[in-house]
């Protein structure tokens, strides 16, 4: 499992992700000040950001959930479980991505940012949902913890100043966000 990023090509590869950056942001401000369930705009831009291409029937219970928990918040097994119930589908990276919309101290399932840190995801379209809802509870709990340690490391806290340095407009990102962009941008073409 990955336990230093290199600070140099961290530099090159995350160089030019500025447009990206400031559409996070706006996607995190809007969904903090809009009904996400009424604003087809936001809905709109962050399927694009996130690539999440499903249609209405199941975009629809995905808002609604976002909507009642961001002031309340959630845990990824709730939403996993919300996605299943509603969709049928085990959708761990869409499930974290919602998860880290409404609280940003949360990590991002990524493929990119799995592959970065060595942790596999479970076989999708396992004709078993529930084990594949266990396997997927175990692999962000895997995100999780790599997060909660690498966050202690010199090496971290010399990623996330140098985010700074680069991004000062983006500062406002907690550190979560700054090593997924940092672990994505590593991974990323």
């Amino acid at each position: 499992m990955l336990s230093h990023i290199n600070v140099d090509t961290m530099r090159e590869k995350l160089r030019d992700k500025d447009t990206n950056m400031r559409t996070y942001l706006k996607l995190m401000e809007w969904a903090r000040s809009c009904d996400v369930t009424k604003n087809s705009e936001f809905q709109k831009k962050y399927k694009g950001f996130y690539r999440v291409r499903r249609n209405n029937d199941w975009s629809r219970p995905y808002f609604e959930f976002m909507e009642s928990h961001k002031v309340t918040g959630s845990i990824f097994e709730d939403v996993l479980n919300h996605v299943f119930d509603t969709t049928g589908k085990v959708e761990g990276s869409f499930s974290s991505k919602l998860l880290a919309t409404i609280n940003p101290h949360k990590p991002i399932w990524d493929k990119l940012v799995l592959d970065q840190l060595s942790i596999r995801k479970p076989v999708q379209g396992q004709k078993n949902k529930q084990k594949q809802i266990k396997e997927s509870l175990a692999t962000y709990s895997k995100l999780e913890n790599w997060y909660t340690n690498y966050l202690e490391t010199p090496n971290a806290k010399e990623v996330i100043t140098l985010f700074d340095e680069m991004y000062p407009f983006a500062a406002i990102m907690t550190d979560v966000k700054k090593i997924d962009w940092a672990l994505w941008s590593m991974g990323a073409g």
